[in-house]
């Protein structure tokens, strides 16, 4: 299991993300269990008023789930449909367990080891990109959008940083997702650190709340849990634009 995502990107996105952390809502919405539901968050930051169609991958093709009217503000309202098109078999390896989003002083991670789950047929829908078609364009897509990450730190430095990604997930049956991985975390001075990635999904059916958050405190070695709940949170979305 592998995902070493890239420095540049981080150490690009960071800034921005700071500032996302500041709209970043932890509002509460409230409990469902299969039936459509309304959410919001916000979109950081697009160029102007438009519509954003947030997508899932479907049986290794990306489907179109759900669109929503966008303020010029960034703010949106998004209805989850009831009953979502599903991959066609069980697809928990679909569910995100290393961090793709790091502190800055980390490049890459790299874990050993599988989750424990009590439903192995389960199937899940996880949004985890879109795209955002801009009213001044008239309507052509002008920018590519994902989840976008919450940097909050109490230094100076980038350690003791502490990053928060949310996304939603629609479960056809309650699922949990469970266990401990043991990984080395590569530094940007090319050496190696080991950490843990901490999996605690507890999916109910219908829409979740997925959260992946990563630390780390000190020199110590980096921290991050990835959990699931039914709880649904507001989630922020990065909007990257398209270059011709």
């Amino acid at each position: 299991m592998r995902r070493p995502p890239s420095a540049l990107l981080i150490r690009c996105l960071l800034p921005a993300l700071v500032c996302a952390a500041t709209l970043s809502a932890c509002g509460v919405v409230g409990p469902e269990s299969g039936v459509g539901v309304n959410v919001s968050g916000v979109i950081v930051f697009p160029p102007t008023a438009g519509t954003a169609v947030f997508t899932a991958s479907v049986d290794g093709q990306t489907q179109p789930i759900a669109s929503a009217r966008v303020a010029a503000d960034g703010s949106y309202r998004l209805s989850l449909p009831a009953l979502p098109t599903l991959p066609s078999r069980s697809n928990l390896e679909a569910l995100p367990t290393v961090p793709s989003v790091l502190p800055d002083e980390i490049q890459g991670v790299a874990c050993s080891g599988e989750p424990v789950s009590s439903t192995p047929n389960a199937r899940v829908l996880v949004l985890n990109s879109g795209t955002f078609s801009s009213d001044s364009a008239g309507g052509a897509v002008s920018g590519q959008l994902i989840p976008a990450s919450a940097a909050v730190s109490n230094r100076l430095t980038s350690q003791d940083i502490l990053i928060t990604t949310r996304t939603y997930a629609y479960a056809d049956r309650d699922v949990r997702l469970t266990g401990t991985l043991n990984c080395t975390f590569t530094r940007t001075d090319s050496s190696t650190v080991g950490g843990t990635v901490q999996v605690n999904y507890d999916l109910k059916h219908g829409w979740n709340t997925l959260e992946t958050r990563t630390g780390q405190p000190s020199l110590n070695a980096p921290i991050a849990t990835v959990t699931g709940s039914q709880t649904l949170a507001n989630v922020n979305w990065r909007y990257l634009p398209i270059t011709p």
